[in-house]
């Protein structure tokens, strides 16, 4: 795949060519999507960690491995934006969208 064959954004699934420029692969198919996306994960991770999935010591092992997350689950597919498949949607935290959006945190 070159770089200028199309894409689809990882945010919105929309098609798009990605800009010519030196760096990582683009992903997304603006930097509006790409800072929702990374906003939606911070905030996703800190309801786990709120509801015990994560703790410090993980939090400590991430960062003695210079962010590289060792894969010890199954992989399951990405069934629709923002979301995994393989676990029930009870088991799914919502990701926080927006100002007020339950669970948010300031900070």
């Amino acid at each position: 795949m070159t770089r200028d064959d199309p894409r689809q954004c990882l945010w919105c699934g929309k098609s798009f060519v990605p800009q010519s420029r030196r760096g990582p692969e683009q992903v997304f198919c603006s930097s509006k999507h790409r800072r929702t996306f990374w906003g939606a994960l911070r905030k996703w991770g800190y309801q786990r960690f709120l509801a015990g999935d994560v703790s410090i010591a993980d939090l400590d092992a991430l960062r003695s491995t210079h962010g590289r997350i060792p894969c010890t689950h199954t992989s399951a597919p990405v069934t629709a934006v923002g979301r995994v498949g393989g676990a029930d949607d009870a088991t799914r935290a919502p990701l926080a969208k927006g100002p007020g959006a339950a669970g948010q945190e300031g900070g």
